[in-house]
């Protein structure tokens, strides 16, 4: 134990110094993603104008708004840089488990859509339900008048 402590201090410059790179690296690629983000969300309103949905005001508050949301988020991420692997690693693991074992987990992974009592889709939005127009039974989708 000692000599991982010596190890530690002898090369906290390089821990230091890596975590920093690492951490501006993933500021930098958040920040493109988020920028990303928003520019196809600006080409879904171009291209898109009569699908319903509400999109948010135009306008310089809109934008100062998605900057100060990208930056905090980018901040985030950039400090948390080397837990957002271990948990997304993580759930992996306990997805895997429920999938294998599932009496150990609480039987979370059984996906029961048929309907029934145990659980599972309502028979009101399942697919056998021929009054709704969409193929995957969601409701508020108009049938094509086509």
């Amino acid at each position: 134990m000692i000599k991982i402590a010596d190890f530690i201090f002898r090369n906290w410059r390089i821990f230091a110094l890596v975590y920093a790179i690492g951490g501006t690296v993933v500021f930098i690629l958040s920040l493109v993603f988020m920028r990303l983000l928003a520019k196809w969300a600006d080409y879904d309103k171009e291209n898109f104008p009569d699908f319903d949905y509400d999109y948010p005001p135009e306008g310089w508050k809109n934008t100062a708004r998605v900057i100060i949301v990208s930056l905090f988020l980018s901040v985030l991420c950039a400090v948390l840089w080397p837990v957002i692997p271990l948990a997304f690693f993580g759930v992996l693991f306990l997805t895997e488990i429920a999938e294998r074992f599932p009496s150990l987990m609480g039987h979370l992974a059984d996906d029961d859509s048929e309907g029934d009592e145990k659980g599972g889709v309502p028979d009101e939005y399942s697919r056998a339900d021929p009054g709704h127009g969409s193929c995957d039974g969601r409701r508020g989708f108009p049938e094509s008048e086509e």
